[in-house]
C-alpha cells in the first residue's frame, strides 16, 4: 500500500516503484490532500500504519536547519551565554557546525525510527528535530498542526531542563517515534520512545 495516500495497493515494492515513476506521485499527493483535508504536510491526520496515533508532519526539505545557518543564535547551557553569528562554521542547535550539516535524506526506509524533539523555551520559535544519524536536522515551524499535543507529552513525560539564565524557566526535550512519508517525517506523539544518549 502507498504510505502517503494510503489508497493504492500494490502486489510488490517493484510494482509500487514503477507506478510512482509512471505518474502515481502526482495523483498520490492530490489524494493525500483530499484524505487529510488540505496539504498532507500541514495535516495532523495519521498516515499509513498510523491508525489513530496522534502525530504531526513536517517536510525535511522545507524545514532543513541548514537554511537557517547564515545567522545562528546558539546558547551554551553551561554558561547561559547566547552568541548570534553569521559564521557558517558556528555550531547549530543540534551541536553540529552549520556548514557540516548534511543534506536531508531518508536512511530509515519504511521503518519507524527515533527522533529527538525539542520545543523552544517559553514556546516561542521553531522546534528542533533530528535523528541519531543526523540524516536530517529540521526546524519545525511553531504553527505546525499537532505541536500542542507534542508539547503536552513532553511536559508530562519528557526530560525537564532548567534554563541557566533564569532557573524559574524550564525547557523540555524528549525522544519520539517517527516515520518517513516521502520527504515528510511523521512524528508520533502518543508516547515517548525510551530516553537516548545522543
Amino acid at each position: 500500500r502507498c504510505s502517503l495516500c494510503t489508497v493504492t495497493y500494490y502486489c510488490s515494492h517493484k510494482c509500487q516503484k514503477a507506478d510512482w515513476k509512471a505518474g502515481h506521485k502526482a495523483a498520490c499527493t492530490a489524494a493525500a490532500d483530499v484524505i487529510y483535508g488540505g496539504p498532507a504536510s500541514a495535516s495532523q491526520a495519521p498516515g499509513a500504519g498510523a491508525g489513530d496515533r496522534p502525530s504531526f508532519v513536517f517536510d525535511v526539505l522545507q524545514n532543513d536547519a541548514r537554511k537557517f545557518a547564515p545567522v545562528a543564535s546558539v546558547m551554551n547551557f553551561n554558561t547561559g551565554t547566547v552568541t548570534t553569528t553569521a559564521d557558517p562554521k558556528a555550531m547549530g542547535s543540534s551541536g553540529i557546525a552549520c556548514d557540516k550539516m548534511q543534506k536531508p535524506k531518508n536512511v530509515h526506509g519504511n521503518a519507524e525510527f527515533i527522533v529527538k524533539l525539542q520545543p523552544p523555551v517559553q514556546g516561542c520559535g521553531p522546534w528542533m528535530c533530528y535523528d541519531k544519524q543526523r540524516s536530517f536536522t529540521a526546524q519545525i515551524p511553531p504553527e505546525t498542526a499537532g505541536l500542542p499535543a507534542a508539547r503536552r507529552l513532553l511536559e508530562k513525560d519528557g526530560i525537564r531542563l532548567p534554563f541557566p539564565m533564569n532557573p524559574s524557566l524550564y525547557g523540555f526535550k524528549g525522544y519520539c517515534y517517527a516515520a518517513f512519508e516521502g520527504s515528510r517525517v511523521r512524528v508520533f506523539v502518543d508516547k515517548l520512545a525510551p530516553q537516548q544518549q545522543w
